[in-house]
């Protein structure tokens, strides 16, 4: 049978939003344009409508495929000023028009229960491709994203600076990161091993690769 192509939204919600008063709120959320600019700039091949704020607190776009998605939510927790929740939906979309709040299907539907679920059981992801209970594809996507934000949850501010080097210069060598930061590579390698970043690196590959079979729905 030919497969049908699933589109991906990605919907986030900022963290404790009604926390902030009006005045820090205003420059927070002037931050968060100026990094949805740069998502939109960096990922434009795979986003089929531009991230953009579609509430007060919440932020939406539109993927022509699930195949990038967790590589934007990873470049979106490096470059916004807040902590946010993510629901990643994968399927059709009905309704095509050139707002985001105007385009309905069963993408925009999961990409919402995915992030109250992630809101509930208090994970910063969640990713729902089908509308059955315990999908297994489902299932072992969200398992391994929650191994891996309990490693990085124990991360210090060093080890995620490291960490963040290593994926956005993924041609870059221990010695090459060593330079960068102006220590030796054997201080690198300590910090790499302390964050259990091969670990780590093997479920992301995972991720990616289950996202990647997704891209299309046997028709």
């Amino acid at each position: 049978m030919n497969g049908i192509s699933n589109n991906c939204v990605i919907t986030c919600d900022v963290k404790g939003s009604r926390a902030f008063n009006a005045a820090d709120w205003r420059v927070i959320q002037s931050k968060i344009k100026k990094a949805l600019v740069d998502i939109n700039k960096s990922h434009s091949s795979a986003i089929l409508r531009g991230f953009t704020i579609t509430l007060d607190d919440e932020f939406q776009g539109v993927l022509n495929t699930p195949e990038d998605s967790y590589d934007i939510f990873v470049h979106l927790q490096d470059i916004m000023p807040a902590e946010f929740r993510c629901g990643i939906g994968i399927g059709k979309i009905e309704v095509l028009s050139s707002k985001i709040t105007e385009m309905r299907g069963e993408s925009f539907f999961r990409s919402r229960e995915a992030l109250e679920l992630a809101k509930k059981i208090g994970y910063p992801i969640i990713v729902k491709s089908s509308d059955a209970e315990n999908d297994l594809m489902d299932d072992a996507i969200n398992t391994i994203l929650g191994l891996v934000n309990t490693i990085q949850s124990m991360w210090s501010n060093r080890q995620r600076e490291v960490v963040n080097l290593c994926r956005s210069h993924k041609d870059y060598t221990y010695s090459d990161i060593a330079i960068e930061l102006n220590v030796s590579k054997q201080s690198i390698s300590k910090v790499l091993n302390a964050a259990h970043w091969k670990a780590v690196q093997n479920g992301e590959q995972s991720i990616r690769g289950l996202l990647k079979e997704l891209r299309t729905t046997s028709g």
